[in-house]
This record gives C-alpha cells, structure tokens and sequence, in this order.
C-alpha cells in the first residue's frame, strides 16, 4: 500500500515540476516576444536587447541555490507554491 502512495506522490511532484518549468518557459518566451516594443520603446541596440534576456536569466541561476536552500528548511512544497504565486502576481 505505501508504494502506491509513494507512486502518486511522486507523479504528482513531477507534474509540479513540470508546471514549474512551463512557467519559467512561458515568461522567457513573452521577454523574446516583446524584445522588439522594448527596442523601439527604449532605443535599446542589439547588444542591450541581449542583456535584457541574458539578465533574466542570470537572475534565476543565481537564485537557484538560495530558493534550495530555503526549501530545505521551509519545506519543498511551501516554498515552490510561493514561489508559484509571487512569479505569477509578478506576471500579471
């Protein structure tokens, strides 16, 4: 009986996951799709441009291992469903 418990458990934090990844892609691919309005809005070169997708995602590697180490004392759960909200209200 455990393993099935375990089974589920485990299918449900691969879907977490993988709603996790398809918002961190999502976010990445509205930064590319509105580079352009930024470069007419900004005046931004090329070379800005890239630095503004580059940023972002230097933003979330350097994140990564303090959100590990939060989870690790917060919980797991906790943190990735708050973490959930807070990119999704900073989304909006």
């Amino acid at each position: 009986m455990s393993d099935v418990v375990y089974s589920k458990n485990r299918w449900a934090a691969v879907g977490v996951l993988s709603l996790v990844g398809l918002v961190i892609g999502l976010d990445t691919t509205v930064l590319n799709v509105a580079l352009p309005t930024l470069s007419a809005v900004l005046h931004a070169t090329t070379s800005q441009l890239q630095w503004f997708a580059d940023a972002y995602l230097l933003a979330l590697a350097v994140l990564l291992l303090p959100a590990g180490l939060v989870g690790d004392r917060w919980g797991r759960k906790t943190v990735t469903v708050v973490a959930l909200v807070v990119f999704g209200l900073g989304s909006l």
